[in-house]
């Protein structure tokens, strides 16, 4: 369920405008921190906090190892959003293909943590 949930986000952010959001949310943070502050609440918070809820499922049913969860979910999340990032600023071009970098690293953080 991560994995697949990992996916859809990550796809979400490569292929969509929430990507250019957070480009735009990013670049403007210091001279809006009001808007920065209410983004950063309601989007990458409650997202980090449901990865490592799924995270902490896993470690509690067996299936994944013992970690810090919550380090877990952000070291998770970072490389999808920066995919994001990356399509909303220089890509799409054919130096990432961002569906095969968003597979990639699901399914090699799901190996890492499993048991």
């Amino acid at each position: 369920m991560l994995e697949l949930k990992a996916q859809s986000v990550g796809r979400l952010f490569a292929h969509s405008e929430q990507g250019a959001i957070l480009k735009l949310v990013i670049a403007e943070a210091r001279r809006f921190p009001d808007l920065t502050e209410y983004y950063r609440t309601e989007v990458p918070e409650r997202g980090l906090e449901n990865i490592a809820k799924m995270i902490r499922r896993g470690i509690n049913e067996g299936e994944f190892r013992e970690c810090d969860a919550k380090a877990a979910a952000t070291a998770f999340m970072f490389p999808l959003l920066m995919t994001g990032i990356w399509m909303n600023s220089v890509g799409p071009d054919e130096i990432i293909d961002p569906d095969a970098t968003i597979n990639f690293h699901c399914e090699n953080f799901i190996r890492g943590l499993s048991i």
